[in-house]
């Protein structure tokens, strides 16, 4: 009870200083007041789980888990520039910690990069930090928080909502954590699925002289510029609606906010690159079918921007079990997908319509032997990425991972993507887990 007067107090506290501040400083605009009942409102939930919680006589259950990873990679190609370096060699360090108790669930889960070569691939970021309640029918979630939307991973047209670390690498599609307060409710076969962030969290991009560049020319990450004059504080919503049956599930969905990734505009004065946020509306209707080993899915959208344009998108993927027709320990997976994005087309951006090839093969062994295999072909320029990773498990707590990058192909130097054959690159990794 201590602890429950504790967190009504501070709360008290908070409310009461934040309202006084209000009026004291009333220069501040309305996206700074929205997002500070916003941050209010979050905490105010906080506050009521925790009261809860404390209610009951159940003790709560804790786990930690973490990693730590050698990381190095070697890029066997000139460098664009001859500032940049052909190596990187990264510590990484991860964690994740949960505290369950009766119908609440906290998670911190921090992620930190320390490169002792590319100093701007550096970074320290918390992926999630949110607080869950769960009952029957209703799961909410409130804080910062790795989400996903839709069906796939990586170029999906509907996962539009949680953007990506592009200082990982710039086809792993690593994720960030986003501020938000979602709700689930399920009713039968039919579920809802409201998600609000109150602030937009942008794509991180490299800077300098990094290897990972997306241009011959940096992005300047710390001005980009927006449609909206509610700049990173326009309120980002999707509301989605779904139903399953049997081997079938069908969702619709809307999202209003920015979108995904932005347009670049070239700075001539200062040699670098503007990041570029629209804002828009989006219909999305997506499709998964199971049979007999088969896996059938597929992500339609309809967007609308603000200038009144209208573009749509689909994205098509046809998997299968290989391991149905044989009886064995080992698993083994192939897909087949399509993306065609006619927003991307018709501004002259790569990766308008693309063809991916996903295979997976796990021998099903005592070292969690895995192979995973990605070939990326666009029709839009001449050449391909492939991406192969082999994983053992080494000693039960080690896991070592030999992996390769590169594309094939003739690239000319006016190519929007002739950066990347630049980022061609051999690595390895080795990860304790504690």
């Amino acid at each position: 009870m201590k602890r429950h007067s504790l967190i009504q107090k501070t709360f008290q506290m908070l409310n009461s200083n934040i309202q006084k501040r209000t009026l004291k400083y009333t220069v501040l605009n309305k996206s700074k007041l929205w997002l500070i009942r916003s941050c209010l409102l979050l905490f105010s939930l906080t506050s009521v789980l925790a009261q809860e919680a404390n209610q009951k006589k159940k003790k709560g259950k804790t786990f930690l888990r973490g990693s730590l990873a050698l990381d190095y990679n070697y890029y066997n190609k000139d460098p664009f520039k001859e500032s940049q370096l052909s190596q990187q060699l990264s510590t990484l360090i991860s964690g994740e910690f949960k505290y369950v108790k009766g119908k609440f669930k906290y998670v911190v889960q921090p992620h930190i990069r320390l490169d002792a070569i590319d100093s701007y691939r550096t970074h320290v970021d918390m992926r999630n930090l949110y607080v869950s309640y769960w009952d029957k029918n209703l799961t909410i979630n409130a804080g910062m928080r790795l989400f996903t939307l839709g069906k796939f991973t990586g170029f999906s047209l509907v996962d539009i909502m949680n953007r990506m670390d592009i200082r990982e690498s710039i086809l792993s599609f690593e994720k960030l954590g986003q501020p938000s307060i979602d709700f689930k409710y399920i009713y039968k076969k039919i579920s809802a699925e409201l998600y609000i962030m109150p602030y937009f969290r942008k794509v991180n991009f490299n800077a300098g002289d990094s290897r990972l560049l997306l241009a011959p020319f940096a992005v300047d990450s710390n001005n980009p510029k927006y449609d909206s004059k509610q700049k990173e504080y326009l309120p980002n919503v999707s509301l989605r609606i779904g139903t399953k049956r049997k081997n079938t599930e069908v969702v619709l969905g809307y999202f209003y906010g920015y979108n995904k990734n932005p347009d670049f505009v070239f700075q001539p004065s200062k040699q670098e690159f503007s990041e570029y946020y629209h804002t828009m509306s989006q219909w999305s209707l997506e499709w998964q079918t199971l049979f007999k080993g088969l896996t059938f899915t597929t992500e339609f959208i309809n967007q609308t921007y603000r200038s009144k344009e209208n573009f749509f998108g689909l994205h098509a993927a046809l998997g299968y079990d290989i391991s149905k027709l044989y009886q064995g320990a080992s698993t083994m997976n192939i897909s087949v997908e399509y993306v065609h994005d006619q927003y991307r087309i018709e501004k002259g951006l790569p990766f308008g319509e693309n063809f991916i090839t996903l295979y997976t093969f796990n021998l099903g062994d005592i070292d969690d032997t895995t192979l995973r295999a990605k070939v990326f072909s666009s029709k839009d320029v001449s050449y391909h990425f492939f991406d192969i990773d082999i994983t053992r498990r080494v000693f039960s707590e080690f896991k070592l991972t030999g992996k390769m990058s590169f594309t094939s192909g003739s690239i000319a130097p006016a190519d929007p993507l002739y950066i990347n054959d630049f980022n061609t690159y051999f690595g390895l990794q080795v990860r304790w887990f504690f």
